[in-house]
C-alpha cells in the first residue's frame, strides 16, 4: 500500500556530505560501488511511503482483532511456527512468508558480512547505532498510525 498525500519525505536524503563523513570508516568493508545508483535512490524515496502489508496485517490481527497472541509470535518466533498449537492463519502465513528465501538471496554475501562483523568487534554497536539507525531515521519518514 502506497502511503498518500506526499509525494516525498522531507529527510529522505538531506544531507549526503555528512552522511558520507559519518560512513568513511566503513567504506573499506562496504565493497565495490557502495553508493546507491539514481535508479535504487529513487526506488528507496519510493518504498519510504510504502507500507509492508503482511506486517501491517499481523498485526492489525495482535492489536485490533486480538486473533494472534504475542506469546504466539513469540513462540513461532523462536521455536518455529509449526510449535504453536492452531496457528492462526494470519500467523502461519506470515511465518510461512519469512521462511520463504528469495532466489536473489546471496548466502556467500551473508557470510562475508557475518566474517565482517566478527572481525569489527564490539565497534559494530557503535557504528550500527550512529551510523546506520541514527542515519536511517534522519533520512526516512514516518508512517502514519492506523
Amino acid at each position: 500500500m502506497t502511503i498518500t498525500g506526499t509525494p516525498t519525505t522531507t529527510r529522505y536524503m538531506r544531507d549526503r556530505e555528512k552522511a558520507a563523513r559519518i560512513t568513511a570508516p566503513l567504506r573499506p568493508f562496504a565493497g565495490r560501488a557502495p553508493d546507491a545508483t539514481p535508479e535504487e535512490a529513487e526506488a528507496l524515496r519510493r518504498a519510504l511511503l510504502e507500507r509492508d502489508e503482511p506486517s501491517a496485517e499481523l498485526v492489525r490481527a495482535i492489536r485490533r482483532d486480538r486473533t494472534v497472541t504475542l506469546a504466539q509470535f513469540r513462540t513461532a518466533l523462536t521455536e518455529g511456527i509449526d510449535t504453536v498449537p492452531d496457528a492462526p492463519p494470519v500467523l502461519r502465513k506470515y511465518f510461512e512468508m519469512l521462511e520463504d528465501t528469495p532466489d536473489w538471496v546471496d548466502r556467500d554475501k551473508i557470510a562475508l558480512g557475518a566474517r565482517t562483523l566478527r572481525r569489527v568487534g564490539s565497534d559494530v554497536g557503535d557504528v550500527l547505532a550512529y551510523g546506520s539507525l541514527l542515519g536511517g531515521y534522519n533520512n526516512s519518514g514516518p508512517l502514519p498510525a492506523e
